[in-house]
């Protein structure tokens, strides 16, 4: 249970994160027609990067349920 309360919160927090960085960069972008457009790489490549360790930290955990072993840490 700890494992799923882990990974839901620290994808609480990469979403309030990428969230603020994505407003950064709208503002930004008001500023610097340019930059703002390549910035928008940034919150999207970390969106991408949580998603796929969600799916990763999910596998390893039904693995390990699969085997009656405890969920990773």
């Amino acid at each position: 249970m700890n494992f799923q309360i882990k990974i839901f919160w620290r994808g609480v927090i990469i979403a309030a994160i990428t969230t603020a960085i994505y407003i950064l960069v709208l503002i930004s972008n008001a500023f610097t027609k340019s930059l703002g457009f390549a910035l928008i790489l940034v919150p999207i490549g970390i969106l991408i990067w949580w998603l796929v360790w969600t799916i990763m930290a999910i596998v390893k955990g039904m693995s390990a349920l699969g085997r009656n072993e405890p969920a990773p840490s």
